[in-house]
């Protein structure tokens, strides 16, 4: 669970290897409009190897209170019917900002 204010903008940082063709993807986006997403950045390893993997960075904004879940599949984006190699799934709370109260 991932707890985060109105306002507030967060991170997901997942392990990721572009040279074997696999990415992070959202099939759907967070329901309800309590999040937005922002973008998504990878971050190459910090020793260049040749295969070696890095990091992709998600990030996303806090709009309202309430409960939403995000999911990311990490995929080939072209294989169609092929399972994702792994899925993660969040669960985000966004509570009020210090001004709003509870």
């Amino acid at each position: 669970m991932i707890e985060v204010c109105v306002g507030e903008t967060f991170n997901l940082t997942l392990d990721s290897n572009i040279t074997t063709g696999f990415s992070w993807r959202m099939p759907v986006a967070p329901a309800g409009g309590i999040v937005v997403f922002l973008g998504s950045k990878y971050l190459p390893p910090s020793v260049p190897r040749l295969g070696a993997g890095g990091r992709e960075v998600w990030s996303f904004r806090a709009l309202k209170t309430g409960q939403t879940r995000i999911r990311l599949d990490y995929v080939r984006p072209w294989e169609k019917d092929v399972p994702p190699a792994a899925t993660e799934v969040y669960r985000i709370v966004v509570k009020p900002s210090a001004g709003e109260g509870i």
